[in-house]
């Protein structure tokens, strides 16, 4: 055997067979070719007509600009809504009750049939795409637009494909009836035809600016890459969250998860720390960054808290022998205890970093601001935290009968809703004020209306720590039966 032959069968190997299924059944199907001839033909038609009408004399150089957008409009559609809806159409059918065996009766790892969907999906975009350029190009000729500005829309265009292809996939992979399918479908369809309408309005918004002059400044590339690795992170979390779906239950689902939530927290800290500093000079990067990160982890609670108490043998094999080592491990490993304490400390060390940013940094510009939100992040994780205790003590004590464990969250999201409305609808009937001066007490069930009332923010903490210390100790037992069962087989018992 040569070394070319070597090389070649190295790289064989390497290739996804997912991918290769995909992209062999799509390409000998009709419905890709009958996507490209559509925009082919519109894209002749589009450049045919404005050639034959183009009148000179009224133009006021921006034909190009304006054919451009008529493209990317095109090209966006067809890579947000058609491409997508493919892909997870396939997938979803391929969860189905009755074809089941299709997705799960095959030795390879399920974040290698993810990563077939998402590559083989992208590749067909790369397809339409490379159709398309040659007569986005071509508007450089109509005048108006520059060819930086065209390939910095595009790539733009890119990741937004990216983020839509992947946001597709996870909804595909979602457990659910068919009826909760096609709301999901419904719901997808509007996610993506509202990504499409901000890619085409920063479009415009740039187009008008002249992006493409600002290509070569630090400013631009400060900027740029920031957006392609928010973007990523966010196809990355999708990506991992894809893959928890189709993973067995007897797996350790939740390992990846936490590690990766864990390092983009840590990552996503350095980059707005870095904007902080070295960028604008202000706060706001680290307010950004703390809010998401409290939204995350608070969200995160209602998934911890509807995963499994006990363990099964499969994960239990793997549980660290050393007992210094299992309190980290209990905290990333699946498990409705872990992932409550593992939520709450990302929720404290966010509050700690943004103690300390202030003993550091004490006069950088934005610093009420920065109090303010500080607050109320913390009313936000308080009145998460304690929603999702009270949850699960309903779940526990009243309705363990009737709602399974992987339901928790609906019981945490109907208490949510009923807080947040219940008091309204009171105060309306009662005709009580709910202005702002008076009307925060109606407000305190609101997870969200310390931000509301931010003066009063105060109030919303103190009822926030009642609350959740109160649910906490309520739950200790439930806390302390799963710590003291962490352990490996033989020293406790697990089911399978």
């Amino acid at each position: 055997m040569t070394n070319v032959e070597k090389i070649i069968n190295l790289i064989d190997g390497w290739i996804n067979p997912i991918m290769v299924k995909e992209l062999r059944q799509a390409v000998q199907g009709k419905f890709i070719m009958a996507v490209l001839l559509f925009f082919l033909t519109i894209s002749v038609a589009v450049l045919g007509f404005y050639s034959m009408t183009y009148d000179k004399e009224l133009e006021d150089f921006e034909g190009g600009r304006t054919i451009f957008l008529i493209y990317l409009g095109i090209l966006m559609g067809t890579c947000l809504l058609f491409v997508p809806g493919y892909t997870s159409s396939r997938l979803a059918a391929e969860r189905a009750d009755e074809n089941v065996d299709l997705l799960f009766a095959t030795a390879m790892k399920p974040a290698a049939i993810i990563r077939g969907k998402l590559l083989s999906a992208f590749i067909l975009c790369i397809l339409i795409y490379s159709a398309c350029m040659p007569f986005m190009t071509l508007t450089y000729l109509l005048r108006g637009i520059d060819l930086p500005t065209i390939f910095i829309l595009l790539a733009l265009g890119l990741l937004a494909v990216l983020i839509g292809i992947q946001f597709s996939i996870f909804l595909a992979c979602l457990p659910m009836s068919k009826w909760f399918k096609g709301l999901m479908a419904l719901s997808g369809l509007f996610g993506l035809g509202l990504l499409m309408w901000t890619i085409m309005a920063a479009s415009f918004m740039l187009l008008r600016f002249g992006i493409g002059s600002a290509i070569g400044s630090w400013a631009f590339l400060c900027v740029a890459l920031s957006i392609a690795v928010l973007v990523i992170i966010a196809a990355g979390l999708l990506f991992v969250l894809s893959v928890a779906m189709i993973t067995p239950s007897s797996a350790n689902r939740a390992l990846p998860i936490r590690i990766y939530l864990t390092a983009i927290w840590l990552f996503g800290g350095v980059i707005a720390a870095a904007w902080a500093i070295k960028g604008i000079s202000e706060c706001w990067p680290m307010i950004v960054w703390a809010s998401v990160s409290a939204g995350i982890f608070s969200f995160s609670l209602l998934g911890a808290v509807s995963e499994r108490e006990k363990l099964g043998l499969r994960v239990a094999n793997t549980i660290p022998k050393r007992r210094w080592l299992r309190g980290p491990a209990f905290l990333f490993y699946s498990g409705g205890a872990g992932g409550v304490i593992w939520a709450m400390l990302m929720m404290f060390f966010t509050y700690v970093v943004l103690g300390f940013w202030h003993d550091i940094f004490p006069r950088m510009a934005g610093w009420k601001d920065m109090d303010i939100a500080t607050q109320c992040i913390t009313a936000l994780c308080l009145y998460f935290i304690a929603y999702s205790l009270t949850g699960l003590c309903l779940r526990r004590f009243i309705l363990g009968r009737l709602v399974k464990i992987p339901l928790t969250w609906g019981i945490v999201a109907g208490l949510i809703m009923t807080g947040a409305i219940g008091p309204l609808l009171v105060a309306f009937f009662a005709q009580q004020d709910i202005g702002y001066r008076q009307g925060h007490v109606w407000f305190l069930g609101n997870p969200f209306g310390a931000i509301a009332f931010y003066r009063e923010v105060d109030l919303f903490i103190t009822v926030g720590i009642a609350w959740a210390a109160g649910a906490i100790l309520i739950n200790l037992p439930w806390f302390y039966n799963q710590i003291t069962r962490f352990k490996p087989p033989g020293e406790t018992e697990f089911v399978a």
